[in-house]
């Protein structure tokens, strides 16, 4: 038995690919889930789901002094259920507090950090209240070529994905009367609504962690794919695929990654400990895009864990064990490890229901899964009713989410390419749909 735990509060599929990790470097992985996901059950040692009317008693053995090495918090709702009662009690953990979560959340709020005059941001506007003409105005200020971003949650005034809170001008979002009645339901619920300019170029995700001291240590880059369809059409979801080479990107270079760290990271870390009060250690996901004239710019950065996407990518291509990187994070020693990286392509593709990412409160799409996937090839399992299992088969019922993740690591975008699409071409049902063209621009 591993000398070495650790503690994972979640429910999502990037704490299953976590789990899967940290046990191939022989660490004892507990699972603590707030919402039933058998998949990442199986993935841990030993799992429970914690009950929300009584948490401290849910959370008894974490609550014990030194029971694990490293406590982590994945998604929003663990971190803004538990963080408050670890705090409470003094248990260190990984994981954002609900005030610097804020900084996600609250689409504005970033903009306290990074001035106009920095031009890290893409220009936007911010609109407090209903006017026609100003609107109209603002529109045409951007000839039309613009973002809207939802402030507040978004789940309250509309159904199906989360996602849809961005909306692209004349893309995702083309009438006037949409426009309004989206940016109307975002001022009638926070009081504000983003129109930001739509800027072009190459996007991409940055991914760290940091320390309560200030050090960080670069996970990666990747490119998420965001939109439903081949060619990035079609809405935005919750991803649908994703690639990392030598867990970076070629049109990434090193004064590239010193100003993501020198001007976004750290003065990001700064602000926020300093207005909360509070350490602040997290995972970061950063979403970004090198513009054609080679500037970066920034959109979001995320106080917490990756996609399943982004993970599933990520952590394969590292060298370092990842228990190695917890602990040290934890403990406010990140300077003392030097993040290393696998040569060779990661590659993530999902396959997701065919009304994906639409409203599914009519939908009863009952499916069998198979279990014999060829060895090499990794299979994460998304939001979805397990309804039976054996040795060779599931039958699961699907959600409004990616059913099934496909993950695969080979020498060149070519091999991996051909042998995850090999795959999915037998193993997936026909009830579920998949881009054919992930990974495809780097071939």
């Amino acid at each position: 038995m591993s000398d070495r735990s650790v503690a994972l509060i979640g429910f999502v599929n990037t704490e299953e690919v976590i789990a899967k990790t940290l046990k191939k470097h022989h660490v004892k992985v507990d699972g603590y889930l707030l919402f039933e996901n058998v998949a990442f059950a199986n993935a841990c040692n030993r799992s429970q789901i914690i009950n929300s009317n009584s948490l401290e008693m849910s959370l008894n053995k974490i609550l014990t002094p030194q029971s694990y090495d490293v406590v982590y918090l994945g998604p929003i709702p663990a971190l803004l259920m538990i963080s408050p009662v670890l705090r409470t009690n003094g248990v260190p953990h990984i994981g954002a507090t609900r005030e610097q979560l804020a900084y996600e959340l609250d689409k504005t709020l970033i903009r306290k950090i990074f001035s106009r005059k920095s031009a890290i941001l893409p220009d936007y506007q911010i609109i407090n209240s209903i006017d026609v003409k100003d609107i109209e105005r603002i529109l045409q200020h951007y000839d039309g070529n613009c973002v809207l971003k939802f402030v507040g949650d978004y789940n309250q005034k509309y159904k199906g994905s989360p996602t849809g809170r961005v909306r692209f001008n004349a893309e995702t979002i083309t009438c006037f009367d949409d426009i309004m009645e989206f940016i109307s339901k975002s001022i009638e619920l926070s009081g504000s609504v983003i129109i930001e300019e739509k800027v072009k170029g190459l996007e991409f995700s940055s991914n760290y962690i940091v320390d309560a001291k200030g050090n960080l240590f670069r996970l990666g880059e990747n490119l998420c794919y965001k939109r439903r369809n081949n060619n990035n059409k079609g809405p935005m979801c919750d991803a649908t695929g994703s690639i990392a080479i030598n867990n970076t990107l070629p049109f990434l270079n090193n004064d590239d990654i010193r100003f993501i760290e020198n001007k976004i990271i750290i003065p990001f870390h700064q602000y926020v400990t300093e207005v909360t009060k509070q350490p602040f250690c997290s995972l970061l996901n950063i979403d970004l895009m090198k513009k054609e004239n080679g500037k970066i710019v920034l959109f979001e950065i995320n106080c917490r864990e990756p996609g399943g996407f982004t993970a599933a990518t990520i952590f394969p291509g590292l060298k370092n064990d990842l228990f190695d990187v917890l602990f040290t994070a934890q403990n406010g020693k990140l300077h003392t490890i030097e993040p290393q990286y696998r040569k060779g392509v990661s590659l993530a593709v999902g396959a997701f229901p065919t009304f994906f990412p639409e409203d599914t409160d009519h939908k009863d799409v009952i499916i069998e899964v198979s279990k014999q996937i060829p060895e090499g090839i990794n299979v994460f399992t998304g939001w979805v009713d397990l309804l039976e299992e054996n040795e060779t088969k599931r039958i699961i019922r699907l959600k409004n989410s990616p059913t099934l993740l496909f993950h695969y690591f080979d020498k060149d975008v070519q091999s991996v390419r051909r042998k995850i699409y090999k795959t999915m071409n037998e193993f997936v049902p026909k009830e579920l749909n998949y881009r054919t063209d992930i990974g495809k621009e780097f071939e």
